[in-house]
């Protein structure tokens, strides 16, 4: 299949590209104005060659700082300037941005990684000059179209792959932070032959040494990514050439754990070509574009509101007067206050509840209530056939891993929040959190207490009453406070129940049954 032009039509090379894309270009713009919403700050020098130059757009009537959206153009490393991406960048501006349009270096008079260095030179221009702009450079996003996509795609990788940036001759400036990507109409696929003649010409045209395998591989987006790739934007259409692509793209990012959304635009009888969203005079490209915006201002959101959140499951100290985290707890907490409210045949609906509002739960779980929780279990994270007995309490600001068959007694308590020595940070109602790992069919028996941090090994037993402030072995016996290891569970104790009352296997014909069916170890 031919590579199309911005209009849809068959393009069978170079020249052709060239000439049809300008040709097209200039009939999507024509008649097209300066909003009268929009202060464009033109021609901005970044660096010494001719083409490099960047407009800057912001909305005129709002003089707050703002997030700041970088644009890349595409044109098959050979077309493309600024100016023919201003209209749709001032149509991104108009959303609430700051929105940086910049002409980089082309082919083939400028080979690879020429892009690359100029976008880099772009994004260090960014840093530097935040305040005078009022652009947000913590929250920073990249728009990319076509091979454009590409170019950004792979300097994300860049800034998280210290070896790759190295090896393509760029240092992304400290500091950078790129919050999310919309990678429109996309590149993601480099291999000769991939997309067809053309491309393969435009890629020659593009690489120093015509196109090798080596230097197809080296921009194959596809070899790069890992899981922390930002999060992304994939916009396509049903008429555009590069759909084959975008799919197959949103799958390896979700399998590697990218937030990722794929949007594919267009129906029958409208498919929508190559890089529609571009095209002012389209609504579709109002659609697409108002969507991938809010993609940005919602991973925005997410981010500042979280900040503390984050803090908070990584282990740091943060401030738990956070409001966007008292809001959150208060949602379980409440869930919480209805779960305690259930009567002694709403066993469904308990089982529900710890579906759906702990980390994990397995099957055959049961907790007797009253059940205490500092995010009603949000951070527990259960296996299965666990039984909880009157009065758990789970202070569970941090996670708390339980394994399958262990059992709690009435009024265990398990911390795993905790409070500096510095009374400055107390004061500032400061703390910090450490996990806490129990393992499969331990028993706790009641009143005890574990503390923040501790692990506790498999089929050990720990004592009433018991305060736990270190971890525990598996396959013993430990109480007391602090909490002490015994003795091991051993030989004895699979002929003695207790003390000197032995076992009647004899006469516990189902556990006897379930014992040497190796069910239990």
């Amino acid at each position: 299949m031919a590579v199309k032009g911005s209009a849809g039509n068959l393009v069978l090379s170079i020249d052709d590209f060239i000439s049809s894309n300008i040709r097209d270009d200039g009939k999507r713009d024509d008649g097209l104005t300066t909003p009268d919403d929009i202060e464009r700050f033109d021609n901005i020098r970044y660096g010494t060659h001719p083409r490099h130059l960047l407009d800057v757009y912001r909305p005129k009537y709002n003089s707050k700082t703002l997030p700041v959206i970088v644009s890349i153009h595409g044109g098959g490393w050979v077309y493309g300037n600024k100016e023919l991406m201003q209209f749709y960048c001032m149509s991104l501006a108009q959303r609430g941005f700051v929105v940086i349009n910049f002409s980089y270096r082309i082919a083939p008079e400028h080979k690879h990684p020429a892009p690359f260095e100029d976008a880099n030179e772009v994004f260090k221009w960014v840093l530097a000059h935040a305040d005078q702009y009022g652009m947000d450079i913590n929250n920073i996003f990249g728009v990319g179209d076509s091979c454009g996509a590409n170019t950004l795609g792979l300097y994300a990788c860049m800034c998280n792959d210290s070896e790759f940036a190295k090896r393509m001759g760029i240092l992304p400036p400290n500091g950078l932070k790129l919050r999310a990507l919309g990678l429109n109409s996309g590149l993601f696929y480099m291999a000769r032959g991939e997309v067809d003649v053309l491309m393969d010409n435009l890629a020659s045209a593009y690489f120093p040494e015509g196109g090798t395998d080596v230097e197809y591989q080296d921009i194959c987006l596809k070899n790069h990514v890992d899981g922390s790739f930002p999060p992304c934007f994939i916009m396509t259409a049903l008429g555009d050439f590069l759909l084959p692509q975008s799919k197959p793209f949103y799958e390896l990012l979700t399998s590697l754990g990218v937030d990722a959304e794929l949007h594919v635009y267009g129906k029958e009888g409208n498919e929508l070509r190559h890089v529609f969203h571009v095209d002012m005079k389209l609504p579709e490209s109002k659609i697409s574009n108002d969507d991938e915006c809010l993609f940005f201002l919602r991973r925005m959101e997410r981010a500042n509101k979280m900040a503390q959140y984050d803090r908070m499951q990584a282990g740091l100290i943060y401030d738990t007067t956070d409001p966007e985290i008292m809001k959150m707890q208060q949602v379980y907490q409440v869930k919480l206050w209805e779960f305690n409210q259930l009567g002694p045949a709403d066993g469904n609906k308990k089982r529900q509840y710890m579906k759906e509002v702990f980390a994990e739960c397995g099957d055959k779980c049961y907790i007797e209530l009253p059940f205490h929780a500092s995010w009603g279990g949000h951070h527990v994270h259960f296996g299965s056939g666990i039984y909880a007995n009157f009065n758990l309490t789970i202070v569970d600001d941090g996670n708390v891993y339980v394994g399958d068959r262990v059992l709690f007694g009435p009024n265990v308590v398990i911390a795993t929040s905790n409070h500096p020595l510095n009374a400055k940070l107390r004061r500032q109602e400061m703390q910090y959190v450490r996990d806490v790992h129990i393992g499969e069919n331990v028993w706790i028996g009641a009143g005890a207490i574990i503390l923040p941090g501790v692990t506790i090994g498999k089929n050990t037993v720990i004592g009433a009453g018991s305060i736990v402030t270190r971890d525990i072995p598996e396959q013993v016996l430990a109480v007391g406070n602090p909490c002490r290891v015994i003795r091991k569970i051993d030989e004895h104790d699979d002929e003695f129940y207790r003390a000197d009352d032995k076992i009647d296997w004899e006469n516990i014909n189902e556990l006897n049954m379930l014992y040497k069916r190796g069910i239990f170890e």
